[in-house]
């Protein structure tokens, strides 16, 4: 386990290398690992022993490219307009709106000392420029320059780490580096080129941009549409300023390209589970069939949902649900052999046990769920339902179920046996039946009346 963090670790770091340094530095990190294999020493001496390496290894090469792209950012930068965020998707305009009551807008609660409940012990160099004069970029240039000089290789192998440990994606790594930055006694323009020089040092594009020359903020290029954010294009790519305010001014200065060996797209779809804290749990009953489901919702991971982007459904749809959460699920749903007869009492569940309320009545705005966020909040809409129900059926009962995304309307589709008159779309050449689990009372192959008329549909 130890060796595959550090192989994990070494995979992080390979796009910050060129191909002549590529394979003597293979050399170098086969030399490491045979040594951890073959020593009883902690795994802590034997982080510090990979961590001291490689950090001499990539001194020379970093300094190099530090230097250059320091004068680079010196130059003067290009001018892009600001576009303003758009609304993402509202699917929710074919049920009526029951009991429309406003509930709580979730706020997360701050913890300045722990990222979601996971201690953080991890310094930025004390010999790094604290604040700044002016918002320019020849002081931009100097301090990355400053930056490169600084002992940055530690503090970034120590992200590598905990980011590996934690299974998180790019937005996750992203808010990693804030939470460790917000620890530091530097200015806000400051804690920007900070933020910029991890990410592009992990190995992300990622650039500054100044807004009427007093105000510096991040911008990111992400592997999907986001919807919350300002953006700038730039060579036809949407670079986003990842905060959730209002800018007044429609325009900022850029630069042309990022530094050599930022090369990967940031990623916001997640694809292994998250491993937060476990010290802050919600415990969530829901009662059927005269049955009590009690299930513990992690509470740090609804706290780092609520910081991500409004984005595609698809990246919500795809990420993985939290394994804990099925046991208990198993237990009462699925009490029988038949694929046919659990999804049926899943799709019941979710007929009876969920309060339906558009996003626009509960949020304000439109807001897709990721699955743990439907067991979590009180209430959600037809496309968090067809969501949470694809999750259940593919992990409880072995079939497979799809979206079935209509213009205004979002169900599921469920490869079961066709019985007779069922509805069902063909997707892959593969017929499934549709079931919605916002339909109340629908069965398997029951269909919105509106949605038979519907000829625009997209199945994923």
């Amino acid at each position: 386990m130890r060796v595959k963090i550090f192989t994990v670790i070494v995979l992080l770091l390979m796009p910050m290398i060129s191909r002549a340094q590529e394979e003597e530095f293979e050399q170098f990190v086969d030399n490491i690992l045979h040594e951890i294999q073959n020593t009883d020493s902690t795994f802590h001496r034997n982080f510090h022993l990979f961590r001291d390496s490689i950090a001499k290894e990539f001194s020379n090469f970093r300094d190099s490219v530090n230097r250059e792209f320091a004068k680079f950012l010196e130059q003067s930068w290009e001018t892009f307009p600001i576009i303003p965020p758009t609304t993402p998707v509202c699917y929710n305009q074919v049920l009526p709106s029951r009991n429309p009551t406003i509930s709580k807008i979730y706020s997360p609660e701050a913890d300045e000392k722990n990222f979601f409940g996971i201690e953080t012990n991890i310094c930025l160099p004390e010999n790094i420029p604290t604040g700044t004069t002016e918002i320019s970029e020849k002081a931009i240039g100097q301090i990355w320059l400053a930056l490169g000089n600084s002992d940055f290789s530690t503090c970034l192998a120590e992200c590598l780490l905990l980011s590996s440990h934690l299974n998180l994606n790019t937005w996750g790594y992203y808010q990693l580096i804030c939470h460790i930055t917000r620890q530091q006694s530097v200015s806000p323009d400051i804690r920007i080129i900070m933020q910029c020089f991890l990410m592009n040092h992990r190995g992300y594009k990622c650039r500054m941009g100044i807004i009427n020359d007093r105000e510096l903020v991040l911008l990111l290029p992400f592997n999907t549409k986001v919807y919350s954010f300002y953006h700038v294009l730039i060579n036809d790519i949407p670079y986003y300023i990842p905060e959730k305010k209002e800018f007044a001014v429609n325009k900022l200065k850029t630069y042309s390209r990022e530094i050599k060996f930022a090369t990967q797209t940031p990623d916001l779809f997640l694809h292994t589970p998250l491993k937060l804290g476990q010290n802050k749990f919600s415990r969530k009953e829901f009662i059927f069939n005269k049955e009590k489901i009690i299930l513990p919702v992690n509470e740090h991971l609804i706290d780092f949902y609520a910081t991500y982007p409004a984005c595609d459904l698809c990246v919500y749809a795809s990420a993985p649900i939290d394994t804990a959460l099925l046991a208990p699920l198993r237990e009462v749903l699925c009490k029988d052999s038949s694929g046919y007869t659990n999804t049926c009492e899943i799709l019941r569940f979710m007929h009876t046990c969920f309060k339906h309320q558009p996003d626009s009545i509960v949020w304000g705005r439109e807001r897709y769920f990721f699955a743990e966020e439907s067991l979590y909040y009180p209430y959600l809409d037809c496309e968090d339902s067809a969501i949470l129900f694809r999750h259940l059926v593919n992990r409880l009962t072995g079939l497979e179920a799809i979206l079935v995304v209509y213009p205004e309307h979002v169900a599921a589709a469920v490869d079961l046996p066709c019985r007779g008159m069922e509805k069902y779309v063909t997707h892959h050449d593969k017929k499934y039946i549709i079931c919605d689990p916002s339909y109340i009372g629908a069965q398997p192959g029951e269909q919105i009346p509106r949605m038979e008329e519907t000829r625009e549909l997209f199945c994923y």
